[in-house]
């Protein structure tokens, strides 16, 4: 029923530097970067109709795997997050502003909380898109989209992330969509400023 996992290209296999089964629900890779290392978290989130104790769980859960990985990485979250996060100002710049959906719902504001207290920020509604670019599942009989597979990544790298958005159109066996995000490694060319012996 549940269930998490990477699938990383055969040319990039040397630089995962490591993996780890959470759960059924979380599972984390480390990749070496350029100029620094990624952990990438991937997430299925309990639906809007689980208990109160399943999702406080799992949050918990999910906040423990954030701490626990390398303070210095650039952490992003991606996943199943059953999450619609919506358009409301009084959340900006955290959610950005070219959602699929006007208003957020449960696990949107607790996908919310959880980025804001880990200083992230929600790439895949940050980037202006047609709305054919933002769905990321259908319903079985196709009778409505909606944007609930979401990437969280951490504000400092932000400026890194390119671009994020949904392609309905891959074959993948199943109501979800491929959601995909481009970005840049880059060093900072922000020079320290030394202070004179005196």
């Amino acid at each position: 029923m549940l269930g998490v996992g990477f699938v990383v290209k055969k040319n990039f296999k040397r630089l995962v530097m490591d993996f780890k089964a959470i759960g059924t629900r979380i599972c984390t890779l480390r990749i070496k970067g350029k100029f620094f290392n990624y952990t990438i978290i991937n997430i299925h989130a309990p639906t809007e109709v689980s208990n109160e104790e399943e999702n406080e769980s799992f949050y918990d859960l999910l906040q423990k795997t954030y701490d626990e990985s390398p303070s210095y990485d650039a952490k992003i979250i991606i996943g199943y997050m059953n999450a619609q996060v919506g358009k409301e100002e009084i959340y900006c710049p955290t959610i950005g502003s070219h959602s699929l959906h006007e208003n957020t719902n449960y696990n949107g504001y607790r996908l919310i909380q959880l980025a804001t207290l880990n200083n992230m920020a929600t790439g895949s509604t940050m980037f202006e898109h047609r709305n054919i670019h933002k769905p990321t599942r259908t319903a079985p009989d196709r009778s409505f989209e909606n944007q609930i597979n979401n990437m969280v990544m951490d504000d400092r790298h932000m400026s890194d992330l390119l671009d994020v958005k949904s392609y309905s159109g891959g074959n993948v066996d199943s109501n979800h969509y491929l959601v995909i995000a481009r970005m840049r490694a880059r060093i900072s060319n922000i020079k320290k400023i030394r202070e004179g012996r005196g």
